[in-house]
């Protein structure tokens, strides 16, 4: 399998499928088995969620509690690994609507080494005090080609910050930055592969996308309905992909993390997002 750099770089047209939390449509969310569905799929990247127990261990789960995806109540670092490792998990993205499956809280080395050769791993670590362990753990399992970590940019010596992490890790740092206020001597001082970005206008992207590309930098767009940029998130694809899906790679997105990769990937597939390649 190739880097994730050369994954990138080597693909200036491709549209990427982030699917976020892994595949969860029929799996929970952050799940073994909602990575095995997004490596059956085909999908580029699969986005998880990066917590510590509180004897060390390092687990994919994203909220603060376990209420969502379990049917305990308790912040997940204040359990240890063998308690955490009995919980059974909610199907798809939780809700107290959803039944318990047999699939359970998973280490991030379990995942890592599952996805070793077949897929990219996006790591939301949710704490910097998580950063250098993770690192360590990407490194001993033989994973640092196939993964990325990412850090907010909002201010010009966050970019230090950035620059002193990816020396650190030896490994794809992203920076996330918002095009309305994130400082772009940003592309001067560091270069990534990819950038996450948010914008207020589909004018911004326009405006600023060149810039990336002649950096040989991709832009990586949120869909997500709780974070993405309204009116171009899932919700809306699902009725018009052409019109959330398309017009974002039109404006330059190449990079596209969402809840409906199935959709997305149907679309990228259609006769009508090909002839815009």
């Amino acid at each position: 399998m190739r880097s994730f750099t050369d994954f990138i770089t080597s693909n200036a047209h491709h549209a990427f499928i982030v699917a976020h939390r892994g595949a969860w449509h029929n799996a929970p969310e952050n799940s073994l088995a909602a990575i095995a569905h997004a490596i059956e799929h085909g999908y580029d990247i699969a986005e998880i969620d990066v917590q510590c127990s509180q004897d060390g261990i390092l687990f994919l789960y994203h909220d603060d509690t376990m209420t969502r995806m379990t049917t305990q109540h308790e912040d997940p670092q204040t359990l240890c690994w063998h308690e955490l490792q009995r919980i059974h998990l909610r199907a798809r993205n939780g809700g107290t609507s959803q039944p318990l499956t047999d699939q359970r809280i998973v280490s991030l080395e379990e995942v890592l080494m599952i996805a070793k050769g077949k897929i990219f791993l996006d790591l939301d670590i949710k704490y910097p005090s998580l950063y250098a362990p993770t690192i360590t753990m990407v490194h001993r399992c033989g994973m640092s080609e196939q993964v990325d970590i990412k850090m907010k940019i909002r201010h010009t010596q966050d970019i230090e910050k950035l620059l002193a992490l990816r020396e650190e890790a030896d490994l794809m740092v992203m920076p996330q930055m918002d095009l309305a206020t994130a400082p772009l001597m940003l592309l001067t001082n560091f270069h990534s592969p990819m950038i996450e970005v948010k914008f207020d206008t589909l004018q911004a992207v326009h405006t600023q996308a060149p810039l990336f590309r002649d950096k040989g930098i991709a832009l990586w767009v949120n869909t997500l309905d709780e974070v993405g940029c309204p009116p171009y998130t899932d919700h809306y694809a699902l009725q018009d992909p052409d019109g959330v899906w398309g017009v974002l790679y039109r404006a330059g997105v190449r990079i596209f993390q969402t809840d409906e990769p199935e959709t997305l990937q149907a679309y990228t597939r259609h006769t009508d997002f090909i002839q815009n390649l």
